[in-house]
């Protein structure tokens, strides 16, 4: 019987050396959970003894309990490795499609998307939508987009948040009438197919609480008032010089005029003295020819033409030079201009003040604490595509939020601008939450959910069966799993970017291999006494 007990610590021993050097081999392995041998004594039975001195008759082991406790969480950097802190279980469906549990997260991508284990069972989870809400109740295999770009989004709110100093002037009691830029922000906002459209607020104060606020077209329609009104007032300033010149030689021409004129009155009458010497000599000039052709023989009389008679010069002939008129066209009086046309007497030139762009969006009236009198919420905001295949020739409307603006007495800033919208986007990256929400990173700098780990626990752990491979299957001992949401009730949260190391605690093992290895030594001293007492009862006779 001696032989059996040892015998039975041998192999009580041997087992326990297995499991502690299962243990150190793993001490390195992702989530594996550290094993223990525990025994139990045997003992012989006696029918209706009420009392025993039986020594026993060795021990067995009495199962190989694992050890559940924490491993320390280390970060590896990787985005797609996950640990759990606390309780719980990946779940997994195995390539035979049997369900499984692990704790191991170093997962990776097939070439289908599809979330794995290093052993190529699929990991489980539930669909969400882009916020990261379950869209179902049923675990299904985790799929990524890794090869879908995420479309376009029509942008559908802009939201705005800042503070307007209200130490600020009027701006119509500035001289010159400041730019329309001096309160302003922007952003870019999309059109249903990712086209860019830029988006100007600015802010331009009318009285003591109140601000007009100009959007990108009502801003383009004043700027372009403005424009005008500088183009006009431009014009002005050279008309006005002109003017001031043209004055000028109006001036002297009017004064030319007038000595023209003095010059002109002796002319005048001494033509028309001319003109009846002339007519007399004009007779004169006839009675000769007619006496000098009838009275060839004799001697002729002087004519006009031979000099008898001087015929004295007019002015029609040039004799005398009129000097020409201002009324006669000779100096042309020169235009005054204005903005209108030739008219000196309405001559008008914008002041800097009235430069001021109109076809505001809206107005923010503030009380006097600072807060809007009434909140800006809902405005609807016409933006302008330049694609007119979008909404109606290029014009779509958007919500405009400015319910938070204050006007208070600090300098003018923006605390927060964001609109919904965004063009397309390739996939950039992957990374999973503490909820277990996995998120997609696109080029076009959103961030999308597109799935969420799902996590399972027992009522006894102890009675789930290694399977290998980092897993374990359930049994009846450990009863059917319950499954769970990360960070919810019991189970724990997820650390990205991290793994679970082993649970396994060296310096414990080896301490414990050498108490197993004294046990077996021990055991088999025992083994060679008894065959020693053996030998000398044989030897008896």
């Amino acid at each position: 019987m001696s032989f059996q007990t040892g015998l039975s610590g041998l192999t009580a021993s041997s087992r326990s050396l297995d499991v502690i050097g299962h243990n150190i081999a793993n001490v390195n392995t992702t989530g594996m959970k550290a094993s223990r041998a525990e025994f139990h004594e045997l003992v012989a039975a006696s029918l209706g003894a009420c009392k025993s001195i039986n020594p026993g008759i060795g021990v067995s082991v009495a199962t190989i309990s694992q050890q559940f406790g924490q491993g320390s969480i280390t970060s590896t950097g990787n985005n797609l490795d996950v640990a759990i802190n606390g309780g719980g279980f990946f779940q997994v469906t195995q390539t035979d499609g049997s369900p499984a549990y692990t704790r191991d997260g170093s997962f990776k991508l097939d070439k289908e998307g599809f979330l794995i284990t290093n052993s190529d069972a699929n990991v489980m989870g539930l669909p969400t939508d882009a916020t990261g809400k379950p869209t179902s109740a049923t675990l299904q295999k985790l799929q990524l987009p890794t090869n879908s770009p995420i479309g376009a989004k029509q942008t559908t709110k802009i939201a705005a948040e800042f503070n307007l100093d209200a130490r600020a002037k009027v701006a119509t009691d500035i001289v010159p009438y400041p730019p329309i830029t001096t309160y302003g922000t922007s952003l870019v906002a999309y059109d249903s197919q990712g086209v860019e459209i830029p988006v100007t607020l600015n802010f331009v104060k009318t009285s003591a609480n109140t601000w007009d606020v100009y959007d990108s077209t009502t801003l383009a329609t004043g700027a372009q008032a403005l424009a005008t009104n500088a183009a006009i007032t431009q014009t002005n300033a050279a008309n006005a010089e002109l003017h001031t010149k043209n004055t000028a030689l109006n001036a002297t021409n009017d004064a030319l005029d007038v000595t023209n004129t003095t010059l002109n009155a002796p002319n005048d009458t001494l033509d028309a003295t001319n003109t009846e010497l002339n007519a007399a000599t004009d007779a004169l000039d006839a009675e000769n020819t007619t006496w000098n052709t009838e009275n060839p023989t004799e001697t002729p009389r002087p004519t006009y033409a031979s000099g008898g008679l001087t015929r004295l010069p007019t002015y029609a002939t040039g004799g005398l030079t009129r000097h020409p008129t201002y009324a006669s066209g000779g100096l042309t009086r020169l235009p005054t201009y204005d903005v209108t046309g030739l008219n000196p007497a309405e001559e008008k030139i914008p002041a800097a003040a009235e430069l001021v762009p109109t076809g505001a969006t809206l107005q923010l009236t503030f009380d006097a604490n600072g807060k809007l009198v009434t909140p800006k919420e809902n405005v609807e905001l016409t933006l302008t595509s330049l694609n007119p295949a979008v909404g109606e020739n290029g014009e779509f409307t958007v919500e405009l939020d400015l319910s938070k603006a204050t006007q208070y007495g600090t300098s003018f800033a923006v605390s927060d601008l964001t609109q919904d919208g965004y063009t397309a986007g390739d996939l950039t990256g992957l990374s999973v939450g503490e909820d277990g929400v996995i998120n997609a990173r696109y080029s076009n700098g959103q961030t999308q959910s597109v799935g969420k780990i799902a996590l399972a626990d027992f009522r006894n752990v102890q009675g789930l069966m290694p399977a290998g491979g980092n897993a374990w299957v359930s049994t009846m001992l450990s009863g059917p799993p319950v499954q769970g949401m990360p960070s919810v009730g019991k189970f724990g949260g997820l650390r990205p970017g991290a793994l679970e190391d082993s649970n396994v605690d060296l310096t414990s093992e080896l301490v414990n291999m050498m108490t197993a290895q004294r046990a077996y030594q021990a055991n088999a001293q025992t083994i060679k006494t008894q065959d020693q007492v053996m030998s000398t009862l044989v030897n008896l006779r």
